[in-house]
């Protein structure tokens, strides 16, 4: 019963059916919905199981998936720049994201901000460098 318990998980599934509901006018609000709602990758560090693994990546892939279709919403509409904010608010909610980096990149080059899509790149291919050296 959500009305004498919350949980985070039912909140942030409650907030992805929204998003898929979504039309551009609700966008930006439906992706602070999201933002507000993960909180990162479920049960991870320390208190990591291994039968928390799928679930933790089915949910962060669900909700990588839910705000690139609300960053496309955005741009579709012509807030391009809505569109990247959101995305650079994922990314510090998920830096390890490679694929929001991707989106952000190519969003900043379809609208000839070439400075900046070399920063996301960068940023990247960081990220990616980090990876390796783990």
């Amino acid at each position: 019963n959500d009305a004498v318990c919350h949980l985070d998980l039912w909140a942030l599934e409650e907030a992805m059916r929204r998003a898929d509901a979504c039309v551009a006018d609700g966008a930006a609000a439906a992706g602070e919905r999201l933002l507000a709602c993960y909180r990162g990758n479920f049960l991870n560090g320390e208190d990591a199981r291994h039968w928390s693994i799928a679930p933790g990546e089915r949910l962060r892939a669900g909700w990588q998936r839910r705000m690139i279709g609300l960053c496309r919403l955005l741009q579709d509409a012509g807030e391009p720049l809505a569109a990247a904010r959101l995305y650079e608010q994922a990314i510090d909610r998920d830096p390890d994201a490679d694929v929001l980096y991707r989106h952000l990149g190519a969003l900043y080059e379809a609208c000839a901000m070439q400075g900046e899509a070399r920063e996301v790149e960068r940023r990247r291919n960081g990220l990616q460098a980090a990876r390796r050296n783990i």
